[in-house]
């Protein structure tokens, strides 16, 4: 009977032990013990058997991140998971400060100084100061599309800071004298603007032909909102260079040219067409070379181009006739008298608008030479000539000549039949 009692309470004893997990290796052997266990939530973690730190289930995340942090970090940057309290705000970018708008001739006394026309090649103008009636020069500047223009202008003289102010063509400021605005249609660079400077320098590409105005002053007018004078003493250069060579040899023939109207060896030059280029005197008088006809429609209507406000040319006598028999020359349908106001006048004041003009007769490559009245143009033209060509001229001396009488007027001769100038 004892012996009974004995083994029962063995056996519960053992049911015991095996529900409360005493038995360790036997109960984890025992079929099915592993899915039926629950651990509890104050049992200690089980040991890492195989010793090595930072498994998956080793529960102490790494660098003191949190359970969440550690999750989306392990599994991969940037998949969203983890975000938020990691993530650096980058600094606001600020915008470029914009040209202060400027109204030089508001305060200032401006003088309209004269054009620059956007012709290929470099212009230069040498000015000065010295009147003391104004503290800024103006001046119209025609961008080109699609072409670089560089202005630049350089202390030649005095105690002074130069500076450029740009506007367009609806008067806005593009460049204060320090600061520039590009848009879509229009880029202004400005790389060396500052205090201290000898020069001033701007660069424009414009998208589609466009008039800009120019102005030119010292940076402490600019400072003292345009009241301050410049020194009596202070002289510039400014040179305007246009990046672009000019088409040589290439002549238009008017679309109203009738190649069947000749009398004694003369073609007709017809009435302008498109009307504005030019006007002409009676046929008797408008008649020449066909070479001479293509020459004068050719540069007619680039200078209507460069130069609409010296448009149209007046085109006077092409060969001797009732009209021009006054003329020694003007006998064989060669020569011809034009006038294009400040352009083909000595006394204008201003070289430049003659420069140009006489640049279109030698881009075409087939004129032997202009006489005109204007030593510093001259200088300036025959010096152009000889950059691009190296044939005889007329009368074998410089393209441009000064004989008296041609103070008012250019006398252009093109090339003879067969080619030649003499």
């Amino acid at each position: 009977m004892r012996s009974s009692r004995l083994s029962l309470v063995l056996a519960l004893a053992l049911v015991l032990a095996s529900a409360c997990g005493v038995g360790g290796e036997g109960a984890a052997d025992s079929p099915g013990a592993a899915d039926d266990e629950v651990g509890s939530p104050d049992d200690p973690p089980p040991e890492n058997p195989s010793g090595d730190a930072g498994e998956a289930h080793d529960p102490t995340p790494l660098d003191g991140a949190s359970e969440g942090e550690g999750e989306g970090a392990g599994e991969g940057e940037g998949e969203g998971e983890g975000e938020g309290e990691g993530e650096t705000t980058p600094d606001p970018v600020d915008p470029p400060d914009l040209p202060a708008p400027r109204a030089p001739c508001q305060n200032g006394d401006c003088w309209d100084a004269r054009s620059f026309s956007g012709a290929c090649g470099a212009s230069a103008l040498d000015e000065d100061f010295s009147t003391g009636r104004y503290n800024v020069h103006g001046f119209a500047l025609f961008a080109p599309a699609g072409v670089d223009v560089e202005v630049v202008a350089r202390n030649t003289g005095g105690a002074w800071t130069p500076a450029l102010i740009l506007q367009d063509d609806q008067g806005a400021t593009v460049h204060d004298g320090e600061r520039s605005l590009s848009t879509e249609a229009l880029t202004v660079l400005s790389p060396n603007d500052g205090a201290g400077r000898q020069t001033a320098t701007l660069v424009v590409h414009a998208r589609q032909d466009t008039q800009l105005q120019l102005f030119l002053t010292g940076l402490d007018v600019i400072d003292g909102d345009f009241l301050p004078r410049l020194p009596t003493t202070a002289t510039y250069t400014l040179t305007v260079t246009t990046d672009c060579v000019a088409p040589t040899g290439e002549l238009l023939t008017p679309p109203n040219f009738d190649p069947n109207d000749v009398l004694d060896g003369y073609y007709l030059l017809p009435d302008s067409d498109p009307e504005g280029l030019y006007t002409r005197k009676s046929d008797a008088c408008s008649r020449g070379t066909r070479l001479l006809i293509e020459v004068l429609y050719t540069v007619a209507h680039r200078w209507n181009a460069l130069r609409p406000d010296l448009s149209p040319l007046l085109v006077r006598d092409l060969n001797r006739s009732p009209c021009g028999s006054r003329h020694q020359t003007h006998d064989d349908g060669t020569h011809v008298d034009l006038v294009g106001g400040c352009a083909t006048r000595a006394s204008c004041g201003d070289e430049q608008p003659a420069i140009e003009l006489a640049r279109l007769f030698v881009d075409t490559g087939k004129v032997c030479g202009i006489i005109f009245d204007d030593n510093p143009v001259r200088a300036v033209v025959n010096d152009y000539f000889t950059s691009r060509f190296a044939y005889e001229v007329w009368h074998r001396g410089d393209f441009m000549r000064n004989i008296g009488g041609h103070g008012e007027h250019f006398h252009v001769r093109v090339m003879k039949p067969d080619g030649t100038c003499n």
